[in-house]
């Protein structure tokens, strides 16, 4: 059992788990999330209300499997995914960042809706002004790289 405290935290985590290798089904996800790629996507959705609206998000999973997370079941639909790329973990909550308050002139505030993300809604005739946005400013994180706090 390790119980050197002196290690260099490499080190500690190395020998650590080595000598509990099922430690690695628990931090692979939190590491992914991390400094993992994530999926920077821009969907159409449908509310419980049948309501059209535009998504703006990032996930480290796919699009598809974001959306049938048992938080979203019963309060937003994924009828599309209009556009997805991939980005490092950090570029990628940079470059949400920056492009929500690039379109917040169009974001929806006055929703009923109460599922996660329902900051990140704009109404369907605005697609094209967010996928412009989206164009113009992504080219500036595609390559960011670092540590961003786990989900």
């Amino acid at each position: 059992m390790v119980r050197k405290n002196n290690l260099p935290p490499c080190e500690k985590m190395h020998q650590l788990l080595k000598e509990y290798p099922e430690a690695y089904k628990y931090i692979t996800s939190p590491l992914d999330s991390i400094f993992g790629l994530h999926t920077v996507y821009v969907a159409l959705v449908r509310t419980k209300n049948n309501e059209e609206l535009i998504k703006l998000g990032y996930t480290k999973n796919t699009v598809k499997k974001r959306f049938s997370e048992s938080r979203y079941k019963g309060k937003m639909f994924l009828i599309e995914v209009i556009h997805e790329e991939t980005f490092p973990s950090l570029g990628s909550t940079m470059f949400e960042k920056k492009l929500l308050s690039n379109l917040k002139q169009y974001n929806i505030k006055d929703t009923d809706i109460k599922a996660p993300g329902k900051g990140e809604l704009f109404k369907a005739k605005h697609k094209d002004i967010i996928l412009q946005k989206y164009n113009e400013l992504k080219g500036k994180y595609k390559n960011i790289r670092g540590v961003k706090p786990p989900n």
